[in-house]
């Protein structure tokens, strides 16, 4: 489960960008904005203060998210996390940079007081924003860690198959959990095409094919 603080805001907004961003921190460079670019977000909250007039009082929230070494999770994945939790704030700008300089990965969350799309200011206490979204955030933890298992799962199965001369129905098996068959378009006759949905074991991808009445196929991974 991650744990989610706030800290103070003593540092200016004009030092905070460069704290969370610097290079010993986020050597992987996972770093991201919603509704800014990082290298330009400092001014670009400011933009917004400005547009609305609350330049004054409170400029920014600082979250930290942190992850427990248990979770077993890679820095992509806690990174998505952290994007997706910022997200939750609905029309605020937010910076979010993953440090993986200590032992337990942590996301740096860096959210603009003032709402990009109306001008109002953030209010709302810690523990009434905790109870509002650490239940979607943990939903949001364990929906990944799965998706992380299930792609583990699928490439056990696929070192059983470094080479794959014929495709016989226990490679089927192994891979592929449904095949859908869709009925074909209505139309010309020479022209109606016919959708084939391929869902494989574990990832749950779907692979589509479009086949014509001639005989070609056009296909899509969705």
């Amino acid at each position: 489960m991650a744990i989610v603080k706030f800290v103070a805001s003593g540092c200016p907004m004009n030092n905070i960008f460069g704290y969370v961003m610097r290079e010993e921190a986020t050597e992987r460079k996972l770093i991201d904005g919603i509704m800014c670019t990082p290298e330009t977000a400092l001014e670009e909250f400011k933009f917004v203060k400005v547009k609305f007039g609350k330049e004054d009082g409170r400029q920014y929230y600082h979250i930290v998210q942190s992850f427990s070494p248990d979770d077993k999770i890679t820095p992509e994945t806690a990174h998505e996390i952290g994007m997706k939790f910022a997200a939750y704030f609905k029309g605020y700008q937010a910076l979010v940079a993953t440090h993986t300089n200590r032992d337990h990965l942590h996301n740096h969350i860096i959210l603009n007081s003032v709402n990009y799309e109306n001008g109002y200011k953030y209010h709302q206490s810690r523990d009434d924003m905790l109870q509002d979204r650490l239940p979607l955030l943990d939903r949001e933890i364990c929906s990944l860690k799965e998706n992380v298992a299930n792609v583990g799962r699928f490439l056990e199965s696929a070192k059983r198959y470094t080479v794959i001369r014929e495709l016989t129905p226990d490679i089927l098996r192994t891979f592929i959990s449904k095949i859908v068959i869709h009925e074909r378009e209505k139309g010309h006759v020479k022209r109606s095409s016919q959708r084939i949905d391929i869902c494989f074991r574990f990832i749950g991808n779907v692979f589509t094919v479009e086949r014509n009445n001639c005989g070609n196929s056009d296909e899509d991974a969705g």
